[in-house]
């Protein structure tokens, strides 16, 4: 049932307090596009969160980075240069109201 432990870090303390959600829509939807895709973003460490959405957009990332600045060079630079990306779409939260790590079992 326990798949691993981790600590909960202070992210202002280690410079990834910047949060963006980012919404990622693919040119084409297939095993090849997802597959390749989603490797991809394996080899980008400030992705610390992808899931593979049903209808549009097809994915959702949580990125982390110091700063707007900071975000900006990993949405050029990596982001951008993800294969079969169509469309890159950003959010930031004005607050984090609730964040938990614990599942509700009794």
């Amino acid at each position: 049932m326990i798949g691993g432990y981790s600590a909960v870090v202070d992210r202002e303390a280690v410079g990834c307090a910047y949060e963006p959600i980012v919404w990622a829509t693919l040119t084409s939807v297939t095993r090849e596009s997802m597959l390749e895709f989603e490797q991809a973003i394996q080899a980008i460490p400030s992705i610390i969160e992808a899931a593979r959405m049903m209808g549009q957009p097809d994915y959702l990332l949580r990125v982390v980075a110091a700063d707007a600045e900071a975000f900006e060079t990993i949405y050029m630079d990596e982001l951008a240069a993800l294969p079969h990306v169509q469309t890159l779409t950003s959010q930031l939260a004005m607050k984090v109201v609730k964040r938990t790590t614990e599942l509700p079992i009794a």
